[in-house]
């Protein structure tokens, strides 16, 4: 039994999925994966949100006692809201990121908005979106997601990984000034940008692969 009315055949081995659907049928049929645990659906890893405890949404007046689960009791997720991630009803990335604005401080907040956008989960204008359907008064972290999207307006490149952002600030702190989202060095027949370069050195530093436009087919991904 792994939750009171929720049982696991013995078989099977137990996996960091199979605790979220036994947690989300011990809270009942009105509950959705949210917050963190949503953004682990949608594939953020460990250096941005943790595995643990398991985040749901339900109603206010839902059953919320689960161990190992918080029960958050939010009124106002909609519909548009949630999509199915591996069967289980989740919230989308630009509504888990309002919701984790509450729980998490503000640089994580900021990390976890770049990396959303970064790898196009989402997009600016559908966290903003959600962000304005949801203000009231008092709500926490409407303030902080506010502030870390108009810093990410028009002109805004986010790095790309905790890593990079590591080692480009390592870099920096250490005397070595170098130019983030340097073009792509070459003779035009492709185009794009590198995270950053020492033109001088003749030295790019790419912790993804660029993003590339061939001259015929467009942009890649």
């Amino acid at each position: 039994m792994r939750h009171p009315g929720v049982y696991a055949i013995s078989a099977v081995p137990r996996s960091w999925h199979q605790d979220v659907w036994a947690a989300l049928l011990a809270i009942g049929p009105r509950a959705t994966v949210s917050h963190e645990t949503a953004l682990r659906l949608h594939s953020l890893g460990d250096d941005l949100v943790p595995s643990r405890p398991l985040t749901f949404t339900i109603p206010h007046g839902g059953h919320a006692r689960v161990a190992g689960a918080v029960a958050h009791q939010i009124d106002d997720l909609a519909l548009a809201d949630v999509g199915a991630v591996a069967m289980l009803p989740s919230s989308r990335p630009h509504r888990a990121v309002v919701e984790v604005a509450a729980t998490v401080g503000r640089r994580r907040l900021g990390d976890i908005v770049d990396e959303l956008l970064v790898t196009r989960r989402t997009s600016h204008e559908a966290i903003a979106a959600c962000l304005a359907r949801i203000v009231r008064p008092g709500k926490p972290g409407v303030v902080a997601l506010g502030e870390v999207l108009d810093e990410r307006g028009d002109g805004f490149v986010a790095d790309t990984s905790e890593t990079e952002r590591a080692l480009l600030t390592a870099l920096e702190s250490a005397g070595l000034p170098l130019r983030r989202q340097a073009p792509l060095p070459g003779r035009g027949a492709l185009e794009g940008l590198v995270d950053a370069a020492y033109d001088d050195a003749k030295v790019i530093i790419e912790g993804r692969r660029a993003t590339l436009a061939h001259p015929h087919r467009g942009p890649e991904a």
